[in-house]
């Protein structure tokens, strides 16, 4: 997680595997993760942490030590 702590969680997906096995398919999507408490929806991630078996509590706990940087003030917001 350092090692990805300073990018701004953002992929582009041209593929939908969960639809279609068959590579690529799919019309590309920008997708971005959530980076603040707040952001998703409490009832939706206690549903995937239930699904999944996470203990996102846990997990966040055991990154604490991890400094995000400042965002880069030339990024394009």
């Amino acid at each position: 997680m350092e090692r990805i702590a300073h990018t701004y969680e953002e992929t582009w997906h041209t593929c939908h595997t969960d639809q279609d096995k068959a590579l690529p398919e799919g019309v590309p999507q920008l997708m971005m993760g959530f980076t603040a408490d707040g952001q998703a929806d409490q009832a939706m991630i206690q549903q995937r942490n239930r699904r999944l078996g996470v203990d996102a509590a846990k997990a966040k706990a055991q990154r604490a030590d991890i400094t995000i940087p400042a965002p880069d003030l030339r990024a394009d917001g």
